[in-house]
């Protein structure tokens, strides 16, 4: 007699269901929430990385400690140097632009042939490390080690090095470090021991440093299993290492001076500054990179606009955003 009816007992259940329903559906709809904002905060947070690193790297090109390379003759003495080992006022920088399926002009490089994805843009820059030594004493004949004071900043045996006194420069294989202040450079690694000439006090000793910029597939998939893509740094000894993930694709141009006032004027893919010549004259880089958040966090397709184009993304639900990035390479920009 005190029982619940069986109406009562439909009653309640129906709106304990409908409480339930109330719940879960304000649950998925603050998890749907928080998926979005956490995607779009690693997009920006990828966003200023890269755009602090690529400006900081890419800038350097042709760095020497010297006012331009273009007034110093680098003189490779290594015995058997790396395709990366070429420092000329026509090499600081190249590119490489994708101009089909699997095909680049100008050619990619060996060791990027079989990494950069199909349709994105490469860059390679090469500098002297802006750790720079200087003699601690004056060298007696072009073959003396090179003894600089405190300690060698990084600079290992085996390690390619650049010694300049910014009107004549030598690059060089360094011999083992088995001395802290002392930098031999021995016909073991190098064609002679003798430099281009006896340097003073006044040259510089760094680590020389080459970088390719490129976009790969990282091999891993989204949960739904979209292909994730992440752009990478190599390194002249060949490591590789991944900077940033969630980066779908890589477009560059380059502006170099074409009427000689030593300022930017002409914006190029890297095949017309290949054909026409212009590695030299290339005052500034421009990059497009396409961002998008790593797993499928958008409720539907979205449409995005990259390059000035208007992109629409069947079966893709992630959250895209274009990142442009402007620097000047200001050792060539004085």
């Amino acid at each position: 007699m005190r029982g619940f009816s069986l109406v009562e007992l439909m009653l309640a259940m129906f709106l304990g269901l409908l409480l339930s329903a109330g719940v879960l559906y304000i649950f998925s709809s603050n998890h749907a929430t928080f998926q979005v904002e956490e995607g779009l905060a690693r997009t920006q947070e990828t966003s200023r990385f890269l755009q602090y690193y690529l400006t900081r790297e890419i800038r350097m090109a042709g760095y020497t400690g010297c006012l331009s390379l273009s007034n110093i003759t680098i003189n490779n003495l290594v015995t058997d140097p790396p395709d990366d080992a070429t420092f000329t006022a026509d090499t600081v920088i190249q590119g490489y632009e994708a101009s089909g399926s699997s095909t680049w002009s100008p050619a990619l490089p060996t060791v990027l042939s079989s990494l950069v994805q199909d349709g994105t843009d490469a860059i390679t820059v090469r500098f002297a490390s802006p750790l720079t030594l200087q003699l601690k004493n004056p060298m007696n004949h072009p073959n003396n080690p090179l003894v600089v004071d405190n300690s060698r900043q990084g600079i290992d045996g085996g390690d390619i090095i650049i010694i300049t006194d910014c009107t004549v420069g030598d690059m060089v294989v360094a011999g083992a470090s088995s001395n802290a202040t002392a930098i031999t450079h021995t016909v073991a690694n190098n064609t002679t021991n003798d430099l281009s000439n006896a340097y003073t006090t006044e040259a510089k000793v760094a680590r020389f440093t080459s970088y390719h910029f490129y976009l790969k597939d990282t091999g891993r998939q989204t949960k739904t299993g979209l292909p994730i893509r992440a752009l990478y740094q190599m390194e002249i000894d060949g490591t590789e290492t991944e900077l940033a993930e969630g980066v779908e694709d890589f477009q560059i141009l380059y502006g170099f001076d074409s009427t000689g006032d030593g300022t930017a004027d002409t914006f190029a893919n890297a095949s017309t500054i290949e054909s026409g010549g212009n590695w030299s004259d290339v005052k500034a880089v421009r990059m497009n990179l396409l961002l998008s958040t790593v797993e499928e966090v958008n409720p539907k397709e979205q449409a995005y606009r990259y390059n000035g184009i208007t992109v629409s993304s069947p079966g893709n639900k992630k959250l895209h955003r274009e990142l442009q990035i402007y620097t000047t390479l200001r050792n060539r920009a004085l």
